[in-house]
């Protein structure tokens, strides 16, 4: 099986060259150029994110006060969170794991974002190209 990576990302720019419901070649090629491009501005955002929140790691690392005092903020904000099981799970962890509940969760959140945003393009650049390969089928009819 393969990634995930491959299957959403290299594969929506490889399928069009050989889709028949895409028209002429240079239709085709189009439309895997904006797959393309689309697959790599996504995949950029993504890993801004995850650099991000590798290097907002790295400097609580070499600097725990960072950690403790943005933990400590991330305390005030959790008393704010509703109350279950995962929630008071948070609110009870050390300033440390507060804050790398914080730098994880927005950092999964944003990338869930993403790569979301990425498909739902991907679809609508594949929908675009489909449309036009039948408009010139039709005008050439």
């Amino acid at each position: 099986m393969t990634s995930y990576e491959v299957q959403c990302m290299a594969s929506p720019s490889l399928n069009p060259l050989f889709a028949k419901d895409k028209g002429d070649i240079a239709n085709r090629v189009r439309c895997s150029y904006a797959q393309t491009k689309n697959s790599v501005v996504t995949l950029a955002k993504a890993g801004v994110v995850v650099g991000g929140a590798s290097a907002i790691a790295y400097a609580a690392k070499k600097s725990p006060k960072i950690a403790e005092v943005i933990g400590k903020g991330i305390g005030v904000l959790t008393k704010m969170l509703p109350s279950g099981k995962i929630f008071n799970v948070i609110k009870n962890a050390s300033p440390k794991a507060k804050f790398a509940a914080a730098v994880i969760g927005t950092a999964s959140t944003a990338l869930a974002y993403i790569f979301g945003k990425g498909i739902y393009r991907m679809g609508q650049i594949d929908q675009q190209f489909t449309d036009s390969a039948k408009v010139i089928s039709l005008t050439q009819d």
